[in-house]
């Protein structure tokens, strides 16, 4: 498999590993809301639903929290601060942002790692509660923490370059990439898939 050809299986690999962590997060927010509902139409009845609690915050709210992260980062969906930043240079401005993509996916990347050491404690302490006589086991959705992480910190420093009919490299929120080409001597390239690939 050529460099060209396993590029384009990972970025494959990572939009449905990342579709389908999606996927589970937005269900795990609509079977909340319907737990969450039923539980409070049982208790007109006095009916008391075993469970709510520990569901919601030990399943529900981590799948919820940590799943969707992958998109959110590969949307570029976090909030940006450019006080000072949007006063500097373009190409100052380029850079700074690439370090901060760098510096995120080092920060995923450590959280993701702590994340899995602790959710394998958490599998081989077989860790649970105990709600209304219930057992419940807590040690599974400690997982939904570094796949999310994981996921994220993969996402985070790549640029996304779509089609040049649907969007410009300069109109896609990375035109950073685009103030550093114009001082380099390098040329540019573009594939039917609108990837960029630099050659001198």
């Amino acid at each position: 498999m050529t460099g060209a050809g396993a590029g384009r299986w990972l970025r494959s690999a990572v939009a449905g590993v990342s579709r389908a962590a999606s996927i589970v997060g937005i269900a795990a927010m609509g079977l909340m809301v319907l737990h969450v509902t039923v539980d409070v139409a049982c208790r007109l009845f006095g009916i008391t639903l075993p469970g709510t609690v520990a569901f919601v915050a030990n399943y529900y709210m981590l799948f919820v929290t940590f799943l969707p992260l992958v998109v959110v980062e590969r949307d570029r969906s976090h909030i940006e601060v450019e006080v000072i930043a949007q006063h500097l240079p373009d190409r100052v401005q380029a850079l700074l942002r690439i370090l901060a993509w760098l510096l995120v996916a080092a920060v995923l990347g450590f959280l993701g790692w702590e994340s899995a050491h602790e959710a394998m404690r958490a599998y081989r302490a077989r860790m649970f509660i105990i709600e209304q006589s219930i057992r419940f086991d807590t040690w599974i959705p400690y997982f939904a923490l570094p796949v999310g992480y994981f996921l994220a910190a993969v996402v985070a420093p790549q640029p996304k370059f779509d089609p040049p009919s649907t969007r410009p490299v300069e109109s896609a929120g990375f035109a950073e990439f685009a103030v550093l080409r114009e001082r380099s001597p390098r040329k540019e390239s573009r594939d039917g898939r609108g990837a960029c690939r630099w050659f001198a």
